[in-house]
């Protein structure tokens, strides 16, 4: 994910999957994918614990409650608003977001999801 305003870049977000098992977890829960998401301003870092549905590529993400301890009482929540796949994904990111583009192969990836949204934080950088 990649925020620009004038070719600035003011945030940069990047998920990771990463093995997880919510200790509070019960079978009604829906079966969620877990991910470490680092956000970045100039040197500034932060890193949060989000959770996104298990199997939809259009989900978005967020923070939960059960995780504050980890996220330090920050949050952050992605609405999808959008879905780009594969050829108009590649386009929308090559010419919005080029250094993601590059960071993820360039041109010669064959399958990009590209989901665009509102996203609502609050983190301390």
């Amino acid at each position: 994910m990649y925020g620009v305003i004038e070719n600035e870049p003011l945030l940069t977000l990047h998920g990771q999957l990463i093995q997880y098992e919510d200790p509070r977890q019960n079978d009604c829960m829906v079966p969620e994918d877990f991910y470490c998401l680092a956000i970045e301003k100039d040197t500034q870092k932060t890193t949060l614990l989000i959770r996104r549905s298990v199997g939809n590529d259009s989900a978005g993400f967020s923070t939960h409650v059960n995780d504050n301890e980890w996220n330090k009482e920050q949050y952050c929540t992605f609405e999808t608003h959008k879905m780009l796949v594969d050829d108009m994904a590649r386009q929308h990111a090559h010419n919005y977001a080029p250094s993601l583009l590059a960071s993820l192969g360039g041109e010669e990836v064959l399958d990009i999801v590209l989901c665009i949204g509102k996203i609502n934080m609050a983190v301390k950088l």
